[in-house]
């Protein structure tokens, strides 16, 4: 089974709708008539989600990111006016999605512990979290940035339908993310997912941060349209390494998460 690029026409029988409202079908009747979409281009029937193999449900699982999840922030992003804020409200779940598939497991209420482990997933070279309290901020720049992304965008943007103070969405930045500490550019993901610091900051991006040099901070700055393309890239990378039959790891874990998520 290969994913197909996305379709535009709906996986459910044309007039189904028009039946049910006029009584012609009913309770048992209308639940096995109605195929189950399992992502854009794959439904039950004729899938079996009891008889998937491996490679089925990863299959199922990337066109289901792909195509209801990333494909539609980069279109929200690209052909509405003022998109930006709706892009980055349907992609930032990404990384909870895709730690809970690393892990082998759903997240059982811990959302904050996922979205960390998501995001240094999809960034590996940002270093290992430090512990942090009400009391006790983050002790470096790396967990400075997991954390505001997760207060300030993550959470702002679903609790708030916007991201919080300490937030700038920049369509201009050079960078995908920036962090600005005492009024300086510290810690940078360029847009192919690499992490510079201040100690190795290129010279010629350094005027980024002056933009922002009345912020003490912290401040992160995010270029959504920098920001989309990585998400898809890293789905991209996932699916590659998942479909290496190879990976024994990362595919138990895989299927492991996909089997719970879809569980009851």
């Amino acid at each position: 089974m290969k994913r197909k690029e996305v379709t535009n026409s709906p996986p459910f029988p044309h007039g189904m709708t028009a039946a049910v409202a006029s009584g012609v079908v009913g309770g048992q009747e209308f639940a096995s008539l109605i195929p189950t979409a399992l992502s854009p281009n794959f439904s039950s029937p004729p899938l079996s989600e009891s008889s998937m193999g491996l490679d089925d449900k990863i299959v199922v699982m990337i066109d289901r990111l792909h195509g209801w999840q990333l494909r539609i922030a980069e279109q929200c992003l690209i052909q509405i006016p003022h998109g930006a804020f709706a892009s980055l409200s349907i992609a930032f779940s990404y990384f909870e999605t895709i730690s809970q598939l690393c892990a082998g497991a759903t997240s059982g209420g811990q959302s904050k512990e996922a979205f960390y482990d998501g995001i240094r997933i999809v960034f590996p070279e940002l270093s290992p979290a430090t512990k942090s309290s009400a009391d006790q901020p983050p002790l470096n720049p790396d967990s400075v940035l997991v954390e505001e992304l997760y207060n300030g965008f993550r959470n702002g943007l679903y609790h708030q339908s916007m991201t919080r103070r300490k937030t700038k969405i920049a369509e201009w930045y050079p960078w995908m993310i920036g962090l600005v500490l005492d009024r300086q550019l510290c810690l940078a993901i360029s847009p192919d997912r690499a992490v510079f610091r201040r100690e190795n900051m290129p010279n010629a991006y350094a005027f980024a941060a002056e933009a922002y040099s009345a912020y003490v901070g912290p401040l992160i700055v995010l270029n959504p349209y920098h920001f989309i393309p990585a998400l898809l890239c890293h789905l991209a990378t996932f699916e590659a390494e998942l479909l290496d039959a190879s990976n024994d790891a990362i595919r138990t874990c895989f299927e492991q998460a996909y089997d719970a998520m879809h569980a009851g």
